[in-house]
C-alpha cells in the first residue's frame, strides 16, 4: 500500500480549528470581561461557556469529519489493492 498524502481538505481542518482555537484563547486573554457577561439578564450561562462548548463541539465535528473521509479513502485504497 502507498503512504497516504495529506489532502487539502486535512489542511482546512487543520487551519480551522487552529484558528477557532486561537480566536478562542485570544479573547479569553484580551476580553475576559466580555466572555464573563451573561448571555440573557439574569442568567448563569455566560458567554465564556458557550464560546467554549462550541470549541468543544467544533473540534469533535472536525475530528468526526475527518475520521470519516480518511476511512472512506483508506477503505477505497485497500480495495483497489485487493483488486490487483
Amino acid at each position: 500500500m502507498k503512504q497516504k498524502s495529506t489532502s487539502p481538505g486535512d489542511l482546512a481542518a487543520t487551519a480551522l480549528v487552529t484558528v477557532a482555537f486561537l480566536g478562542f484563547l485570544i479573547s479569553v486573554a484580551l476580553a475576559p470581561d466580555a466572555l464573563a457577561r451573561p448571555v440573557a439578564a439574569g442568567q448563569v450561562v455566560s458567554w465564556g461557556i458557550i464560546a467554549g462548548l462550541a470549541m468543544i463541539a467544533l473540534v469533535v465535528g472536525v475530528s468526526l469529519a475527518w475520521t470519516l473521509d480518511r476511512n472512506r479513502r483508506d477503505r477505497a485504497l485497500q480495495s483497489r489493492d485487493d483488486a490487483q
